[in-house]
C-alpha cells in the first residue's frame, strides 16, 4: 500500500534550475530520484506528473508587476530577478511553471485530504 505522500517527478520539473553551477541547478531532482529509487521510496509514494501553471496561477503566487518583471528579464535574457543571486537567462519564465502548478495541485490534495482529487504520472 503506498503512503500518503504525494510526490512530483517528471521532465518539467527536473528541467528546472539555474545555470553555470548555480546551487539551484537542474541536476537536483535527478540526484534526488536516483536516491529516492536506491532506497525503494518510490515504490512507497503517491506519484504525481507536473504541469506548467498558467498566467492567472503564477498570479495567484505572485503579483503583476513580479509577473511582468520576470517576463521582461526572460525575455532579455540577462541580469537578476532580485538583489543577486537569482540570475535571470532566457527561458526564466518558463522554466519555474511547473513549480506552481505542483504546489497548488498538492495544497488542493491536501485540502481534499486526498478524497476525491485525481493523481497522474
Amino acid at each position: 500500500m503506498k503512503s500518503e505522500v504525494l510526490l512530483f517527478v517528471g521532465d518539467a520539473l527536473g528541467n528546472y534550475g539555474f545555470p553555470d553551477g548555480h546551487p539551484f541547478s537542474v541536476d537536483r531532482q535527478g540526484a534526488f530520484w536516483k536516491e529516492a529509487q536506491k532506497q525503494n521510496l518510490d515504490k512507497r509514494v503517491t506519484l504525481a506528473a507536473p504541469r506548467r501553471a498558467s498566467r492567472e496561477e503564477l498570479l495567484r503566487f505572485h503579483d503583476e508587476n513580479h509577473v511582468s518583471w520576470v517576463e521582461t528579464r526572460s525575455r532579455v535574457g540577462s541580469g537578476y530577478l532580485d538583489y543577486g543571486d537569482t540570475p535571470a537567462f532566457p527561458g526564466v519564465l518558463e522554466a519555474p511553471r511547473p513549480s506552481p502548478a505542483a504546489h497548488w495541485k498538492a495544497c488542493i490534495a491536501s485540502w481534499r485530504g486526498r478524497r476525491g482529487a485525481r493523481f497522474s504520472r
